[in-house]
């Protein structure tokens, strides 16, 4: 299981999971590949920085211009979620990314989860849960960004302590592999797109517990399918 709170250069030898991303130097999974099952905060280590133009994966992967998933400077984004499915980056970002990580559980695709993140387009330190928090910790009053997966809704509080103002949050986008497995994903780049206040949540619990609804924005994609869709983050 991740740590609740990941700190950019954390989660190194954690066992292996359902999500994985083949990463490969050519277009249309051409060129050599490194596998990748686990973060890579610095591509470099693993010597395909700045050479990845196609991937072919499973899971919700998010790739980064710079190291440590842009925490030390804004930089490019592109995201791309699905089952068993291949996408080549376009022009601008091909050939840049220098991180990555996926959203989700290590143990199950469509387990249910909630990450926040520091960041905007999911860059920065990630704080991440699989049950209820009544606090997030070093993340409290800082998340700018949320991925939500599986089924179940989530309720964000302004407050500790479930308190304060609320939103309930849902996995809106549904992917089906050919295999029958599926991911449902909540994406939501920047909550104050979806009506919640920057910095302001504080505790989070599983469940909606009231009326009141954060809804995922529609992301501009680049292509969609079935089993999967892949976009930039700007």
């Amino acid at each position: 299981m991740k740590s609740l709170l990941l700190l950019p250069l954390l989660l190194l030898g954690v066992n292996a999971g359902p999500s994985y991303t083949e990463c490969y130097s050519g277009p249309n999974l051409g060129g050599y590949y490194v596998y990748f099952d686990n973060y890579a905060p610095d591509l470099y280590a693993n010597g395909i920085d700045n050479d990845i133009e196609s991937v072919y994966q499973t899971g919700m992967w998010i790739y980064y211009e710079n190291y440590d998933y842009n925490v030390a400077a804004a930089g490019l984004v592109y995201f791309v979620h699905g089952i068993d499915i291949t996408v080549n980056f376009p022009g601008a970002y091909s050939n840049v990314m220098s991180s990555l990580r996926f959203a989700g559980s290590f143990t199950a695709l469509n387990a249910d989860t909630i990450a926040f993140y520091e960041g905007t387009s999911f860059t920065g330190v990630e704080y991440y849960t699989e049950y209820d928090a009544a606090n997030l910790g070093q993340m409290a009053g800082r998340a700018s960004s949320i991925i939500v997966t599986g089924s179940s809704p989530w309720t964000i509080y302004t407050g500790e302590g479930y308190t304060g103002y609320y939103w309930c949050v849902y996995s809106t986008d549904h992917d089906t592999g050919s295999n029958g497995a599926v991911l449902d994903l909540g994406i939501f780049p920047s909550i104050v797109d979806a009506g919640v206040p920057d910095n302001s949540i504080q505790s989070v619990r599983k469940g909606c517990w009231g009326k009141r609804v954060a809804k995922a924005p529609e992301l501009k994609v680049d292509g969609r399918q079935k089993n999967g869709a892949w976009g930039r983050l700007e």
